[in-house]
């Protein structure tokens, strides 16, 4: 019997035949799909991942996020130039002159997690209190660094602070179940039955380095980021959108979908930025939906702490989504978009 499980259209045989091949690698397992313009072509998964899972995504739900914004930036509420103070005048002088646009980008400079462990962010009116209070690691405005796990708070309180709704449940509302998308920030009774448990190698959490200056001033060597945090119900039930979506793949794959077909903003694709990121210390390029450019390959996405991913090939109509339930690095992802690209240009 196949440890894969699921369907997989015909010409997408390889990519089969590689998940095949993760699972017998992998046994905790995957979700992995992909939509060619629009019709779900592949969806499988393996493991301890079922039909109905739902798998931490980490870093991966960041663009759904900054959807949210700029969904308000596309209904007129706001706009790319609005200044943050004008919503948030608790913000330090320097970051109330950002704009939405480079708050997007990751360019506030706001970067530390407030009391230095994740679980602190869970309290979502004490983490932006103190975020208001920060400092910026470096002039607002004048380049991009990614906030790895503030991104969320910064963006999900200018939503708030206009909508009156939180992050959580805007998106539940405005964009999970208007699209039927099963991504969540937040989870309620129903879906918290529904999570496979991630897991990891002993010296996984351990071997997570930070390495340029500026993360570890704002970071520190241990944000206590570990499986007892992540898979708690405490962690699953609050509301951290830079970093504690819950996903099927199918609905990451479709998310991109709709934001390739223009049903939600194209802007998620739009370029904030292009340049050395200060916090991962190499050259990317940052769009306002908070995903990364592949230039030498035509893609688009965004991938999570231990080799989660979501994006697009947009020349190709393609979609796709791979999920982990055991935390590792991108190879995973990367023999998969490669396998992806072969079969569509092939």
């Amino acid at each position: 019997m196949s440890a894969v499980r699921g369907r997989c259209d015909e010409r997408f045989a390889a990519i089969k035949e590689l998940a095949e091949n993760l699972a017998v690698e992998d046994d905790d397992g995957f979700a992995l799909a992909v939509e060619v313009d629009g019709e779900l072509v592949v969806d499988l998964w393996a493991g301890r991942a079922s039909e109905a899972s739902l798998i931490h995504t980490f870093s991966t739900v960041k663009p759904l996020t900054a959807c949210a914004l700029l969904l308000l930036v596309e209904r007129g509420d706001v706009t790319l130039s609005t200044a943050l103070g004008t919503i948030w005048p608790e913000l330090s002088i320097q970051v109330a002159r950002c704009t939405i646009a480079e708050a997007l980008g990751h360019r506030c400079g706001l970067i530390g997690i407030p009391n230095g462990r994740i679980e602190g962010l869970l309290d979502w009116d004490a983490s932006t209190r103190a975020i208001a209070a920060s400092e910026p690691l470096w002039p607002p405005g004048t380049a991009h660094g990614e906030h790895a796990f503030t991104y969320g708070h910064l963006i999900g309180e200018l939503v708030r602070r206009s909508t009156g709704q939180s992050i959580g449940g805007f998106i539940r509302r405005e964009i999970s179940e208007a699209f039927d998308i099963d991504v969540h920030i937040g989870l309620g009774s129903k879906e918290l039955g529904r999570v496979t448990d991630i897991a990891t190698d002993s010296d996984f959490w351990s071997s997570i380095g930070w390495t340029s200056r500026e993360a570890l001033a704002a970071l520190g060597a241990d944000p206590g980021i570990d499986a007892d945090v992540v898979n708690s119900s405490r962690w699953r039930s609050g509301e951290v959108p830079a970093v504690n979506g819950h996903a099927s793949a199918r609905g990451l794959a479709r998310f991109w979908s709709l934001v390739l077909d223009g049903t939600l903003p194209a802007s998620v694709m739009e370029v904030a930025g292009t340049g050395r990121d200060l916090v991962i210390g190499e050259e990317i390029s940052w769009t306002l939906g908070s995903a990364q450019l592949d230039p030498g390959r035509g893609g688009i996405g965004m991938g999570g702490l231990g080799g989660s991913f979501a994006g697009a090939l947009p020349e190709h109509g393609v979609t796709w989504s791979f999920l982990p339930v055991h935390m590792g690095d991108f190879s995973r992802v990367e023999s998969i978009q490669s396998s992806l690209l072969l079969q569509i240009s092939g």
